[in-house]
């Protein structure tokens, strides 16, 4: 029956229902009012049809425009390397922001023919194109599930151009997000430099953040030595509890 619909809804008839149908739920008239209080014309089930989704159930097509399913978007996503899609993964692409340029974009920056689940977790995750091209940019041509994980730690394409503008260039990628992960930021690094400490290993920059050994406690440290103290005695010092 529903075939039958969609074959009518193609052939302009949407108009054609009587004015008072009858009251069971669900009936053919019922089908066509909803698709007609949704948007759904002619035009549209054409489109559909066209773009291979002809035998849907009427239901279906009213789904597929009230998820914001085009012809347009149909035709950008074959184009892209996605056709013959089912409708539900088409929609569930949709849903979730997955777009034909996103698609387009990915595959420039050499991320083609991904598995749908991964095109999902990239976009969900805030992986942009740009910000692949800016990890790039910095030497860092990762692979999408690091990309994916270095994203969801906060490692933005700023925080490893900061820091290799401060000498940490070209790091492996899990030793930056350790980094980020124990609050190692660009600007404390800055600070511990202009105390004199510019040639901190990562471990140590990492291990004098989490004694909580601020530039201020450093500096007020120093002043009291009367000198710049060694990282190692900074160290001591603070699993001794200094104050």
């Amino acid at each position: 029956m529903a075939t039958g619909l969609t074959s009518r809804l193609t052939r302009g008839k949407l108009a054609d229902m009587p004015e008072n149908p009858p009251s069971h739920a669900q009936t053919p008239v019922d089908l066509f009012q909803k698709a007609r209080d949704h948007g759904v014309t002619p035009d549209y089930v054409r489109a559909m049809r066209d773009g291979g989704y002809g035998s849907l159930p009427l239901a279906e097509i009213i789904k597929a425009k009230d998820h914001g399913i085009s012809a347009e978007y149909i035709r950008g996503m074959r184009d892209a390397g996605y056709g013959s899609l089912p409708l539900p993964e088409l929609v569930n692409l949709r849903d979730h922001g997955v777009t034909p340029e996103f698609v387009r974009e990915l595959a420039a920056a050499g991320y083609t023919k991904l598995p749908l689940d991964m095109l999902l977790r990239i976009r969900d995750h805030g992986v942009s194109p740009e910000y692949i091209r800016g990890m790039k940019g910095l030497g860092y041509s990762l692979a999408p599930d690091e990309l994916v994980r270095a994203r969801d730690h906060g490692v933005t394409v700023e925080y490893v151009r900061d820091l290799a503008a401060l000498g940490y260039e070209k790091q492996p990628m899990d030793a930056l997000i350790r980094l980020k992960d124990h609050g190692v930021t660009p600007e404390y690094a800055r600070d511990l430099k202009a105390l004199g400490y510019d040639k901190l290993s990562l471990e140590d920059l990492t291990t004098l953040r989490d004694y909580g050994l601020t530039a201020d406690r450093i500096r007020s440290a120093n002043s009291r030595a009367g000198s710049r103290l060694p990282v190692d005695m900074l160290k001591s010092l603070a699993a001794g509890g200094m104050r």
